[in-house]
């Protein structure tokens, strides 16, 4: 388990700060956990069992096991040459990665149509940054 170092009295910024010491499989990881806590725990009766549906496919991340892999994956290929099953396991998170990426955006859009917004409205209201490549 990962831990971080964090001031005793948090403000958001101190509790950001700490979250950007997490390595990104942890951090993914405490996502899914919190879109999970806001839309089974805080939330129920405001959100449909539709939208739920719908925030569990935004949160959806690769297996942390997995993730790690990749990251691994990716910084080896900076330093030196893959081998053929590495680029081949490389090649499948990617596609992994891509298809749940598909899977997030198009529960985005649907969620958004339900709500009755915008896009980036709504990803402002999940807390979401776009992210280009």
């Amino acid at each position: 388990m990962t831990t971080v170092e964090v001031p005793i009295q948090l403000t958001l910024n101190d509790l950001a700060f700490g979250l950007k010491q997490l390595p990104t499989s942890e951090l993914a990881k405490l996502i899914r956990q919190m879109v999970l806590f806001l839309t089974q725990q805080q939330y129920p009766l405001f959100i449909d069992e539709e939208e739920q549906v719908l925030l569990k496919v935004v949160a959806q991340r690769l297996p942390s096991h997995l993730q790690t892999r990749l990251d691994a994956l990716r910084q080896k290929i900076n330093f030196e040459p893959l081998t053929p099953l590495e680029h081949t396991e490389l090649l499948q998170l990617v596609q992994q990665v891509e298809q749940q990426d598909l899977q997030r955006v198009s529960a985005l859009v649907e969620l958004a149509r339900k709500r009755g917004t915008t896009m980036p409205i709504l990803m402002e209201e999940l807390g979401l940054k776009p992210v280009y490549a």
